[in-house]
């Protein structure tokens, strides 16, 4: 009876082994079909003359930043489920991101693939509560990177380009709420932490503005912002009594402007100690040794 058993449960666990196969060749199957009708639609010989004119190079080079990337995400991911106590080995997040992976790129598809990879680590590991955080954690810092970039760019675009100006600073204004909030509970985690240590800030460009709104509630010991990004949101005034602040900025910055810099710092009850670089740009191209010489002048004057 017991032998019946077994062979009674391995057929079973073939049969839904099997079933899932099935799943997985068809949405592959579907994906492939979908893609030989548009090649069909859009005139397929015009699509593979110019799929040809690629040189191989940059196919290569594409493809190669397509893996990296992915294997880059996976990692990023470990190193959360990490934070939180879930270690898996990295084989073991490659594959389960890239199960996720091909559920959100394959048809018939779901928009779900963070879940079926906190799934498949769920299954093995049962600490659910775990995985959903660490999960959680990572789709959040996607999502605010992306919001960096998008605010980047809007920074970049050329003077006098057509902008829906409103949304663009909308956005910006949701990413720094966002950003701050974040911050304040990093702080509060590491002051639990590392409760005897002082509080230093630091940001440059919109993360420059970031450390400044967060200074006018958790007072630091010590702040340096560099080329903070103040022509872009108002940054009003911030209470910065007894803070030990160094604003560095560049004069040759075409991104924030440092007579702006110098405008707002000008209106502050207690300004920082203000550097100028001269010719520096935003992203001090060729002067970051000045700029790690002025940081440490002001750190050994003190």
């Amino acid at each position: 009876m017991g032998a019946q058993q077994s062979r009674a449960a391995a057929i079973i666990r073939q049969a839904g082994a099997g079933s899932k196969r099935t799943g997985v060749y068809l949405r592959a199957a579907v994906s492939l079909a979908i893609i030989a009708g548009l090649v069909w639609w859009l005139s397929g010989g015009a699509l593979l003359q110019a799929i040809a004119a690629i040189r191989p190079q940059t196919w290569l080079l594409v493809i190669s930043g397509f893996i990296l990337g992915h294997l880059l995400s996976a990692f990023k991911w470990r190193l959360l489920l990490g934070a939180v106590g879930v270690h898996i080995a990295g084989p073991d997040a490659v594959r389960a991101h890239g199960a996720g992976l091909f559920a959100n790129l394959c048809l018939p598809s779901v928009v779900g693939g963070d879940v079926i990879r906190a799934a498949l680590v769920m299954r093995r590991h049962q600490r659910y509560e775990q995985v959903a955080l660490g999960s959680l954690a990572d789709r959040v810092n996607d999502t605010f990177a992306l919001m960096l970039m998008a605010a980047i760019a809007a920074m970049l675009v050329p003077a006098g380009t057509e902008l829906a100006t409103g949304t663009v600073l909308g956005a910006i204004a949701l990413l720094l709420t966002g950003a701050v909030v974040t911050l304040l509970a990093v702080i509060a985690w590491s002051a639990a932490q590392w409760p005897d240590l002082p509080l230093w800030l630091g940001g440059f460009s919109f993360g420059g503005l970031i450390a400044v709104q967060a200074a006018a509630s958790l007072h630091p010991a010590r702040l340096v912002t560099v080329a903070p990004a103040v022509n872009y949101l108002h940054a009003g005034s911030v209470d910065t009594a007894g803070v030990d602040w160094l604003l560095i900025q560049g004069d040759a910055d075409d991104v924030v402007p440092a007579a702006q810099v110098q405008a707002w710092v000008a209106g502050l009850a207690h300004p920082p100690v203000l550097t100028l670089l001269a010719g520096a740009g935003h992203f001090f191209h060729g002067r970051l040794n000045d700029l790690k010489s002025a940081v440490l002048e002001n750190f050994e004057s003190v």
